[in-house]
């Protein structure tokens, strides 16, 4: 598998599953900002967490069983992902695109939008 294939693969599920991005505005804390990707598969998470290079595994009990999930909690981790997987999002495209034009520099923007 290349490493375009390994990309489109963590768009795929994020696209297709309840993966999110969010920020939270903390009362006079400044900001937190997440990127999600939820599965009950932890090993699948584990070799997104590989290939994203970042991120923290954090565990749910559900009536199914365990719920897991990879979380990035930093505002570079999540721009650095969502630029590398938005040339390969269907659903959650706009809403991608979007995020990245509110949180990163104009600069920033144009360099990650052009996949440089």
């Amino acid at each position: 598998m290349t490493r375009v294939d390994e990309w489109k693969e963590v768009a795929r599920h994020y696209d297709t599953t309840s993966g999110s991005v969010h920020v939270h505005h903390r009362n006079g804390k400044g900001n937190a900002y997440r990127f999600r990707i939820p599965s009950y598969d932890r090993k699948l998470l584990q070799r997104f967490r590989e290939i994203l290079g970042r991120g923290i595994i954090t565990t749910e009990e559900k009536p199914k069983g365990p719920y897991y999930r990879l979380e990035i909690s930093s505002l570079e981790g999540t721009l650095s992902v969502l630029g590398k997987i938005v040339p390969f999002l269907d659903n959650k495209r706009e809403l991608v695109i979007d995020w990245i034009k509110q949180y990163q520099s104009p600069t920033e923007l144009r360099t990650r939008l052009s996949g440089n």
